[in-house]
Protein backbone atom coordinates (compact mmCIF):
# COMPACT_ATOMS: atom_id res chain seq x y z
CA UNK A 1 0.00 0.00 0.00
CA UNK A 2 1.46 3.39 -1.29
CA UNK A 3 2.15 5.86 1.87
CA UNK A 4 0.23 8.68 1.94
CA UNK A 5 2.37 12.28 2.76
CA UNK A 6 0.58 15.66 4.27
CA UNK A 7 1.53 18.99 4.31
CA UNK A 8 -0.20 22.44 3.76
CA UNK A 9 0.44 25.72 3.85
CA UNK A 10 1.85 28.12 7.19
CA UNK A 11 -1.72 28.96 8.18
CA UNK A 12 -3.25 25.56 8.08
CA UNK A 13 -5.70 26.85 5.25
CA UNK A 14 -4.90 24.66 2.48
CA UNK A 15 -3.72 20.88 3.37
CA UNK A 16 -2.34 18.43 1.05
CA UNK A 17 -2.48 14.53 0.76
CA UNK A 18 0.36 12.91 -1.67
CA UNK A 19 0.22 9.61 -2.75
CA UNK A 20 3.10 8.27 -4.73
CA UNK A 21 3.14 5.31 -6.96
CA UNK A 22 6.86 5.32 -6.86
CA UNK A 23 9.45 5.37 -4.13
CA UNK A 24 9.60 8.91 -2.81
CA UNK A 25 13.42 8.57 -2.33
CA UNK A 26 13.22 8.01 -6.34
CA UNK A 27 11.35 11.06 -6.59
CA UNK A 28 13.54 14.08 -7.42
CA UNK A 29 12.69 17.76 -6.29
CA UNK A 30 12.53 19.85 -9.05
CA UNK A 31 13.52 23.27 -8.67
CA UNK A 32 12.55 25.59 -11.60
CA UNK A 33 14.98 28.06 -12.65
CA UNK A 34 12.38 30.86 -13.98
CA UNK A 35 12.19 33.76 -11.97
CA UNK A 36 9.09 33.65 -10.42
CA UNK A 37 9.33 29.95 -9.08
CA UNK A 38 13.32 30.79 -8.13
CA UNK A 39 12.37 34.13 -6.11
CA UNK A 40 10.17 31.42 -4.27
CA UNK A 41 12.19 28.77 -3.53
CA UNK A 42 9.70 26.05 -4.87
CA UNK A 43 11.01 22.43 -4.61
CA UNK A 44 8.33 21.06 -7.11
CA UNK A 45 7.34 17.29 -6.31
CA UNK A 46 5.02 15.21 -8.26
CA UNK A 47 4.16 11.69 -9.40
CA UNK A 48 2.15 10.83 -12.78
CA UNK A 49 1.00 7.53 -11.30
CA UNK A 50 0.12 8.83 -8.12
CA UNK A 51 -2.63 10.98 -6.09
CA UNK A 52 -2.80 14.57 -4.59
CA UNK A 53 -5.61 16.17 -3.12
CA UNK A 54 -6.09 19.68 -1.94
CA UNK A 55 -8.37 20.33 0.65
CA UNK A 56 -9.12 24.10 1.31
CA UNK A 57 -11.10 26.28 3.89
CA UNK A 58 -13.08 28.39 1.27
CA UNK A 59 -13.12 28.96 -2.59
CA UNK A 60 -11.08 32.41 -2.16
CA UNK A 61 -8.77 30.81 0.56
CA UNK A 62 -6.94 28.86 -2.86
CA UNK A 63 -5.89 32.14 -5.19
CA UNK A 64 -4.29 31.37 -8.89
CA UNK A 65 -2.41 33.38 -10.60
CA UNK A 66 -0.76 33.34 -14.24
CA UNK A 67 0.27 36.33 -16.50
CA UNK A 68 -1.39 36.44 -19.42
CA UNK A 69 -0.72 34.22 -22.40
CA UNK A 70 0.78 31.59 -19.52
CA UNK A 71 -0.99 27.99 -19.85
CA UNK A 72 0.01 27.40 -16.17
CA UNK A 73 -1.36 28.57 -13.06
CA UNK A 74 0.29 29.45 -9.47
CA UNK A 75 -1.69 28.54 -6.73
CA UNK A 76 -1.02 30.13 -3.19
CA UNK A 77 -2.83 30.23 0.14
CA UNK A 78 -5.54 33.06 0.02
CA UNK A 79 -4.48 33.79 3.73
CA UNK A 80 -0.66 33.19 4.30
CA UNK A 81 0.63 33.30 1.24
CA UNK A 82 2.37 30.20 0.78
CA UNK A 83 3.36 28.64 -3.08
CA UNK A 84 1.47 25.39 -2.78
CA UNK A 85 2.21 24.12 -6.97
CA UNK A 86 1.63 25.43 -10.00
CA UNK A 87 -1.36 23.69 -12.28
CA UNK A 88 -2.20 23.07 -15.88
CA UNK A 89 -5.44 22.94 -17.14
CA UNK A 90 -7.04 22.95 -20.83
CA UNK A 91 -10.00 21.64 -21.05
CA UNK A 92 -10.84 19.24 -18.91
CA UNK A 93 -7.05 18.24 -18.58
CA UNK A 94 -5.46 19.34 -15.35
CA UNK A 95 -1.87 18.26 -14.37
CA UNK A 96 -0.47 19.45 -11.11
CA UNK A 97 2.69 19.78 -9.05
CA UNK A 98 2.92 20.63 -5.71
CA UNK A 99 5.97 22.76 -4.05
CA UNK A 100 7.52 19.89 -1.78
CA UNK A 101 8.63 22.91 0.76
CA UNK A 102 4.89 22.36 2.01
CA UNK A 103 5.19 18.57 2.88
CA UNK A 104 6.44 17.36 6.39
CA UNK A 105 8.45 14.65 5.10
CA UNK A 106 10.75 16.65 2.57
CA UNK A 107 13.71 14.94 4.00
CA UNK A 108 12.55 11.81 2.41
CA UNK A 109 12.81 12.74 -1.23
CA UNK A 110 16.08 11.95 -3.75
CA UNK A 111 18.35 15.52 -4.98
CA UNK A 112 17.06 18.42 -6.04
CA UNK A 113 17.36 18.67 -9.45
CA UNK A 114 17.67 21.97 -11.39
CA UNK A 115 15.08 22.43 -14.81
CA UNK A 116 15.22 25.22 -17.33
CA UNK A 117 11.93 25.79 -19.00
CA UNK A 118 12.61 28.90 -20.57
CA UNK A 119 14.17 27.41 -23.91
CA UNK A 120 11.51 24.48 -24.70
CA UNK A 121 8.67 25.08 -27.04
CA UNK A 122 5.61 24.74 -25.73
CA UNK A 123 4.94 21.23 -27.03
CA UNK A 124 8.39 20.31 -24.74
CA UNK A 125 7.06 22.04 -21.65
CA UNK A 126 3.66 20.04 -22.00
CA UNK A 127 5.15 16.77 -22.88
CA UNK A 128 7.46 17.10 -19.65
CA UNK A 129 4.27 18.84 -17.48
CA UNK A 130 2.72 15.34 -18.84
CA UNK A 131 6.02 12.74 -17.86
CA UNK A 132 6.52 14.27 -14.71
CA UNK A 133 3.28 15.96 -12.67
CA UNK A 134 0.30 14.59 -10.93
CA UNK A 135 -2.86 13.56 -13.45
CA UNK A 136 -5.23 12.34 -10.57
CA UNK A 137 -6.12 15.47 -9.18
CA UNK A 138 -8.29 16.35 -6.46
CA UNK A 139 -10.14 19.92 -4.79
CA UNK A 140 -12.17 19.83 -2.34
CA UNK A 141 -13.82 22.21 0.46
CA UNK A 142 -13.33 21.35 4.03
CA UNK A 143 -16.88 20.83 5.32
CA UNK A 144 -18.21 23.83 7.30
CA UNK A 145 -17.47 23.31 11.13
Amino acid sequence: MNKCYRGGCHCGTIQLALTFASAVSEINPRACNCDFCYKHGAEYVADPKGQVEITYRDSDDLVSYGQPGQLTRYLFCGNCGCLVGLKFAVDQYLLLTVNGRLLADIGLFAKVINVSPKPLSLAEKIQRWQAHWFQDVTFKEMPAS
